[in-house]
């Protein structure tokens, strides 16, 4: 079955604009064309090339209901963990993830709250809002007591990742972890609880290492 003309005339116009974008802008526009196909599974992820470094900054975003959180950073960033990103350049973080819906694939609306921060930290797309000059990001934050900032980030290359990253527990709070957040990185797990209660956490669709995704659910059945 042929493509919709809709598409081909967007891959045309792409082709056209390759030696002004940069290898950046192009990862990000690449995903742009698979999100055209309303498929949440047809996708190119930025983050996966492999002849093209894909950088990001060096800080991770979750969306709240008050906002665009700062939620983890590299080493040497780590002040910004608990800020909240008010702008991307001259675009607010509600804008951004706006301007940026295009480019997510997705199967619901839920998609861009949940990709749509991920994506805001990779260098295309800082790009694509006319917030960087190539090398480096202009953002705006506003940090817990109050104080805001605007700085500057230098784009790093990206670390490995493996699904669409999860939210995770803070590093500045005093305060142990909730249950759902103790253990995000492990594939699926279950603990007994009181009450003749078992907890169960399903953090992947994939087959974790210790036990095979088959024989999880069969232990739960």
């Amino acid at each position: 079955e042929a493509l919709p003309a809709s598409f081909q005339a967007l891959v045309e116009q792409l082709r056209k604009k390759i030696p002004a974008y940069s290898d950046q802008r192009m990862l990000l526009e690449l995903e742009h064309l698979a999100a055209q196909l309303g498929d949440g599974h047809t996708y190119i992820l930025p983050w996966a090339a492999e002849r093209v470094t894909s950088n990001v900054l060096p800080l991770r975003f979750y969306l709240f209901k008050d906002g665009l959180f700062v939620i983890d950073a590299r080493e040497s960033y780590e002040e910004y963990i608990g800020a909240r990103v008010d702008r991307f350049g001259s675009v607010s973080a509600k804008e951004a993830l706006v301007l940026l819906s295009d480019y997510i694939s997705r199967d619901n609306e839920m998609g861009i709250p949940w990709i749509g921060p991920l994506f805001l930290r990779f260098q295309g797309a800082i790009e694509t809002l006319g917030a960087s000059n190539g090398e480096k990001a202009m953002l705006e934050f506003t940090f817990p007591d109050g104080r805001s900032r605007k700085q500057s980030l230098d784009f790093v290359p990206v670390e490995r990742l493996r699904g669409v990253p999860k939210l995770v527990p803070s590093r500045i709070s005093k305060n142990p972890p909730p249950l759902y957040l103790s253990d995000v990185q492990r594939t699926y797990w279950t603990k007994a609880l009181p009450g003749n209660v078992m907890y169960v956490q399903f953090n992947q669709v994939v087959n974790d290492p210790s036990e095979p995704l088959a024989s999880f659910a069969h232990r739960l059945g």
